[in-house]
């Protein structure tokens, strides 16, 4: 199964390639496939046209105040950004923007993909017959937390972050078709679950690539299955959510490898897709109760 591409920042408006904008944060580096995010710091006051690109973008006002005059859709508009402001970008669109002022911003990119799945399965429409409105700094509080929760993810990754993204990207997509989409809201139907093929499809590709960094549209792909609708049924069908999931996969792994002499503890934390030797010791010690090295002693007994 050929996975997404990383999302990096040439797939973006460049917005921060602009003279003046500082990067502070960003994900190129961490291999996310269906977000990227970049966290500004110091942002000059800037005017640019922008060039349409396919992903959708969602910007979250950090800090400072600064009117915003913007051209996209077809309409013009002028609005004091506040702190928690979102402004919303639909894929596609290209748009021209004057900021006045200095901000700091955060920089959210989400996969077309994603939108479209989410429009298909819950409005039950074709993506081309439905549009996303576009926003210009306006309130939306679970806009605002999701977009904190990235930037949190962002500076502390761990190998498991890019299904935790994956899962974050997924509600924030569903969340932009509900809540500024053009048509009206329809009811999601519920998950039926998944058939047992496509269920040890994706514990297959769990056990192939455990040492990977696995996003759930990697798992999806396996089962050959939308990302959306594989996040609900994957959890219906077992019980855990497949990061959960995941997380037991790599602590048996782990066991099975404590009981022989040919791995130091780090080799198998490195092995098992942990970051290093302390997080697979958390994780085995809330899974298990005991740390690895004293299962490893109480298996030779």
């Amino acid at each position: 199964m050929t996975p997404l591409n990383v999302f990096r920042n040439e797939a973006t408006h460049g917005i921060f390639s602009q003279p003046g904008h500082r990067p502070h944060l960003s994900s190129e580096s961490l291999g996310w496939r269906t977000m990227f995010m970049i966290v500004g710091h110091e942002e000059a006051p800037f005017r640019m046209n922008c060039m349409p690109v396919g992903d959708y973008l969602v910007v979250l006002q950090l800090k400072g105040t600064t009117r915003l005059h913007w051209q996209v859709q077809g309409k013009s508009e002028t609005q004091m950004a506040l702190a928690g402001s979102i402004t919303v970008v639909p894929g596609g669109e290209g748009f021209s923007l004057d900021a006045e002022s200095e901000t700091n911003t955060a920089h959210v990119y989400i996969r077309r993909a994603l939108i479209d799945d989410v429009i298909v399965e819950s409005m039950r429409t074709d993506p081309r017959r439905f549009t996303v409105e576009a926003c210009l700094a306006a309130r939306d509080p679970l806009l605002e937390q999701l977009i904190l929760a990235c930037v949190a993810a962002l500076k502390h990754p761990i190998p498991s972050t890019s299904l935790y993204i994956d899962k974050l990207a997924w509600v924030m997509a569903a969340h932009l078709v509900h809540k500024h989409g053009s048509t009206s809201k329809e009811p999601s139907p519920p998950a039926v679950g998944l058939q047992r093929r496509q269920l040890d499809r994706a514990r297959e590709y769990i056990e192939e690539n455990l040492g990977c960094d696995i996003g759930i549209s990697d798992l999806a792909r396996a089962a050959a299955l939308s990302p959306v609708y594989f996040a609900r049924a994957f959890k219906q069908a077992i019980g855990l959510a497949p990061h959960q999931y995941l997380m037991s996969a790599r602590v048996e792994r782990v066991k099975k490898m404590l009981l022989s002499d040919e791995h130091t503890l780090s080799d198998i934390a490195t092995l098992c897709g942990f970051c290093h030797q302390e997080h697979m010791t958390r994780v085995f010690r809330r899974f298990c109760g005991s740390t690895p090295g004293a299962y490893r002693k109480s298996g030779r007994r």
